[in-house]
């Protein structure tokens, strides 16, 4: 009995360590994304992503979002790119736990400002995206993409950041016991569609 309750405490140790180490390693990681973006720094941004996994764009396109996918970031303001440049000069704000902003079309502002995460697999995904177009489009994207996108989402976080003027939407994965940049939502709060 003794021995059951020993490793049951240290269980609980080892998780809630793991837990704050984890949270405290995806605060810093995301720091790092929005100095360096605010700062728009090709190499600062592109040690953040991994080749492996890519980085998406998710922009607006007409009726449906759609993506743009790259290894590289360049702050030579190409389309899609060019949309990265509203997170010049993006101020850091400490990030919390719960739940996200919305923006009304209506008002045009957010219902809230700060940075903020959810730790659940975010509603509006790129392999959500990758099924509307196929469905509506129609666009041919593989199942075995959309599958990719899946997998790749269990081991996400969706990031916003809003500030007075400007805001940040990106989702960060966690490979390898490694936090990188996989996303940039462009597309969330903008209701010229």
């Amino acid at each position: 009995m003794k021995y059951l309750i020993l490793v049951t405490t240290l269980f609980f140790t080892i998780t809630t360590y793991a837990q704050i180490n984890s949270e405290g390693a995806l605060k810093s990681f995301v720091n790092k994304c929005v100095m360096a973006l605010s700062k728009q720094d090709s190499v600062a941004v592109n040690k953040l992503l991994n080749p492996a996994v890519g980085f998406y764009l998710i922009h607006n396109n007409g009726a449906f979002n759609a993506y743009y996918a790259t290894n590289v970031i360049s702050f030579n303001f190409n389309y899609p790119l060019t949309l990265l440049k509203n997170t010049l000069g993006l101020k850091n704000m400490p990030l919390k736990k719960g739940s996200l902003p919305t923006y009304s079309c209506d008002t045009e502002k957010w219902n809230k400002l700060g940075a903020f995460y959810t730790p659940t697999t975010p509603a509006f995904t790129l392999s959500n995206i990758c099924e509307m177009r196929n469905k509506y489009v129609p666009d041919n994207i593989p199942q075995s993409t959309i599958n990719s996108f899946k997998t790749l989402e269990k081991n996400s976080r969706l990031i916003y950041i809003i500030n007075k003027s400007k805001s940040l939407i990106m989702l960060v994965t966690f490979v390898n016991n490694k936090w990188y940049l996989t996303a940039v939502d462009d597309a969330t709060g903008d209701c010229s569609a």
